[in-house]
């Protein structure tokens, strides 16, 4: 059983693609004849196929992105719009201020843990919090979301060389 993407026929054309050209042939007949209201309307379901086909593709694009990226694009555009109110009102968040802001990327934690006491608070406290949980280095909410690559654990056996060994090759 052949699944059928919406917005598509089965040989996975847009289905408004066949339905635009249609309405474009009989425009260009219409105008030929010199009828041309009927031209003009034909034209117009012309367009608006197309532009139902166009809107489609982007639907299936969206629906394609994978979830967690869709997440995390809504949640940066809230902070970006959070940001923009705050600048509106006059207020900055602490992460903006040129002497402090290196804190909140440094690579030594003790200067993100001192840029994390910094979001006591900011007035987009909530919407960095919800782009940190996204990140995987810096203070984001308060929070230092750094993730620090485990040690391995060293699974090899030591080899011993023998006494044998060492006398024949002459060392010892």
């Amino acid at each position: 059983m052949t699944t059928q993407t919406a917005g598509r026929q089965p040989n996975g054309q847009p289905k408004h693609r066949d339905t635009a050209a249609k309405h474009l042939s009989e425009a260009s007949d219409y105008l030929n004849k010199g009828a041309l209201e009927l031209a003009q309307t034909y034209a117009l379901l012309a367009i608006g196929h197309a532009l139902v086909d166009i809107a489609m593709d982007g639907i299936e694009v969206f629906q394609q992105t994978p979830t967690r990226q869709r997440a995390e694009a809504q949640a940066s555009d809230q902070l970006t719009q959070a940001l923009v109110r705050a600048a509106a009102r006059g207020q900055r968040p602490r992460c903006a201020d040129g002497e402090v802001a290196s804190m909140f990327l440094a690579e030594d934690p003790r200067h993100r843990a001192i840029a994390a006491t910094y979001c006591n608070g900011c007035v987009v406290w909530s919407e960095c919090d919800e782009v940190g949980t996204y990140q995987t280095f810096g203070v984001y909410g308060g929070r230092d979301v750094t993730r620090t690559p485990r040690k391995r654990r060293n699974l090899s056996i030591p080899v011993r060389s023998s006494n044998k060994a060492s006398k024949a090759s002459g060392k010892i």
